[in-house]
């Protein structure tokens, strides 16, 4: 059996890279791999999976969303009218 690092590579792909997982039931390695990826990159990566099809296998698409930039927040002082 594979281990949970290599059957759910996360720790080698950068944020906005996917990766596939072949499986025949699609809802159980969703599971697992929503869980291991939040346990290996933390709570705070947005994760997404989308079970499909690819080159004709059945199993899970998972994403690592990239993080949004922050607004800033702070007011900024208007600018002197004359």
């Amino acid at each position: 059996m594979k281990t949970w690092s290599s059957k759910f590579p996360w720790h080698q792909h950068a944020a906005g890279e996917s990766f596939f997982v072949t499986s025949l039931d699609v809802v159980v390695t969703l599971n697992q791999g929503l869980r291991v990826g939040r346990k290996v990159l933390g709570k705070h990566v947005h994760i997404i999976g989308r079970p499909g099809i690819h080159n004709g296998l059945l199993g899970v698409l998972f994403t690592v969303q990239p993080r949004r930039q922050r607004r800033d927040t702070s007011e900024t002082p208007a600018p002197d009218e004359p």
